[in-house]
């Protein structure tokens, strides 16, 4: 009786267990992803760098996207005309609604384009985009009209999402977003995590996990001990580790090329050795054992650099690679003769870093290499927040700044037009190098050309000025590498490195 007892108990519960039909799958509701850097805020027109701005693609959207191959692929609009190079008529995807309810209209986009281009303490989104005749044609229809034609702009406006007029709110777009993309916004606290839950009126196809929950990670060590224990499914690896997690076995490690070259900017201004010193640039450039870096800084997920950016860049053709300094390569006894006629040898120049464990690996190959010739290097290392106000400004930057080389658009010419504008680390355009004139004459519009064999012309010659001047180094095109939880499938990037989450599903489900 007591074992007929006890048989009846096993039953009930193996019954209470499985549930009563038995056969039911159990799915997981819940991702969890990491990212590295936080702003602050969640208003996509200040976002710093691609790390959230590439999570916030889940809750607000653009008009169009690029794949990782660069095929277009349109969100929110439906088509691109370009009745001139200075004339787009876009229409937009009707009946999408955004989370408060609002209808996603044409008069959404041209709002969005005045917040673009006029970002308070940041430059504007599109400087040639001219706002006064930019209008809404109908409801659906927007009529862009700029001042040059840019060859990047089709690139820009994909990172650029989209507003709601009605509610916008600039007090509250920091911590409120109002998106039309598959996820909203669940919970986020400022340097800690940011969860999503599913937006169950997308005008698309609804997420195939729920819930996504992304935890900031900045640290590369905390990385890797999070990958270790198996509590995140998506993260960035750290490239000293990646050997390590793809040994765990519970994760894909992706490697992606990102056309992104590590680079030294040389500070050119007055303040420093380097200013119309171009012997000094080149005895530090062929100084380094650049194979070295890719091996030690990268653990070998680099190639060492042919031109000032990567050879993956889209318009890149041979004739760009290995000129000037990159043609000469590693040359330490040339190096030294330099150091010494450019009254470098003896002199302590400051090399500065943003701070990541592969840019003070490399800054430390970069001071033993050179010692060897003669010259000391005081490395120093800035924290995320206050590298780049340091990065932007002649007087706070160091001799030398180590920075990436990488433009949205993947492109020579908007590589050599961004230096040519903006500065980075103190290298300024209208300090000396040798053909100036020319460089000007050649980087002046030279985003508003159309012409393919014009623009050819002009990168090859601004690469073979810049390659003789060592205006910047290039060190490595470096990868990048994602651990993928083993169990999900879907996994797909696009052209900036933001994950598709919605398409992301685990096996079992």
């Amino acid at each position: 009786m007591k074992r007929a007892i006890v048989l009846i108990l096993a039953v009930c519960m193996l019954l209470c267990l499985f549930g009563c039909g038995g056969s039911k799958k159990q799915t997981k509701d819940t991702l969890t992803a990491a990212f590295s850097s936080d702003r602050g805020t969640l208003d996509p027109l200040y976002y710093s760098g691609f790390d959230i701005q590439n999570l916030m693609c889940m809750v607000y959207e653009p008009l169009w996207a690029y794949d990782y191959d660069g095929n277009l692929e349109y969100k929110l609009a439906t088509s691109l005309e370009m009745v001139e190079p200075t004339l787009w008529h876009i229409k937009l995807r009707e009946g999408v609604k955004f989370t408060n309810g609002s209808e996603f209209k044409a008069n959404d986009v041209v709002f969005t384009l005045n917040m673009a281009n006029n970002r308070v303490g940041e430059a504007p989104w599109l400087p040639e985009l001219d706002l006064e005749n930019t209008k809404a044609l109908n409801d659906y229809e927007v009529e862009m009209v700029f001042y040059n034609y840019d060859c990047t702009y089709v690139g820009t406006m994909a990172m650029l999402l989209m507003y709601d007029e009605e509610s916008y709110d600039a007090n509250t777009v920091t911590s409120q977003a109002i998106g039309t993309g598959p996820y909203k916004v669940k919970d986020y606290v400022v340097n800690s995590h940011l969860n999503l839950e599913e937006n169950k009126d997308y005008w698309g196809e609804q997420p195939k996990i729920p819930n996504i929950e992304f935890k900031l990670i900045a640290e590369d060590s905390q990385k890797t001990n999070e990958l270790s224990a198996g509590s995140v499914d998506i993260s960035a690896v750290p490239f000293q580790d990646i050997d390590y997690v793809k040994g765990l076995g519970k994760y894909n490690v992706i490697l992606n090329d990102v056309s992104e070259t590590s680079a030294m900017y040389f500070n050119t201004s007055s303040k420093s050795v380097f200013y119309d010193n171009v012997d000094a640039r080149w005895a530090v450039c062929l100084a380094i054992d650049r194979e070295a870096i890719a091996k030690i800084a990268y653990n070998g997920y680099a190639s060492v650099s042919q031109m000032p950016c990567a050879t993956s860049n889209v318009d890149v053709t041979d004739d760009m690679k290995n000129l000037g300094v990159y043609g000469e390569g590693y040359n330490p006894e040339k190096a030294k003769e330099l150091a010494e006629k450019s009254g470098l040898a003896g002199k302590t120049i400051s090399f500065c870093t943003d701070g990541s464990p592969s840019a003070i690996a490399t800054a430390e190959c970069v001071q033993s290499d050179l010692k060897a010739i003669g010259v000391n290097v005081d490395i120093k290392n800035y924290d995320a927040g206050t590298w780049m106000s340091v990065l932007f400004d002649p007087e706070q930057a160091g001799d030398i700044m180590l920075y990436m080389v990488v433009m949205p658009s993947h492109s020579v010419s908007a590589c050599m037009s961004a230096w040519y504008s903006y500065g980075i680390g103190g290298v300024l355009a209208s300090n000396p190098f040798p053909e100036k004139e020319t460089y000007d004459e050649l980087c002046n519009g030279i985003l508003a050309i159309s012409d393919e064999a014009e623009l050819n012309r002009r990168n090859v010659e601004l690469c073979r000025i810049h390659s003789n001047a060592a205006l910047w180094f290039g060190l490595v095109d470096r990868q990048s590498a994602t651990a993928v939880n083993k169990d999900l499938s879907g996994y797909r990037i696009m052209q900036m490195i933001n994950v598709v989450y919605q398409e992301l599903n685990w096996t079992a489900n």
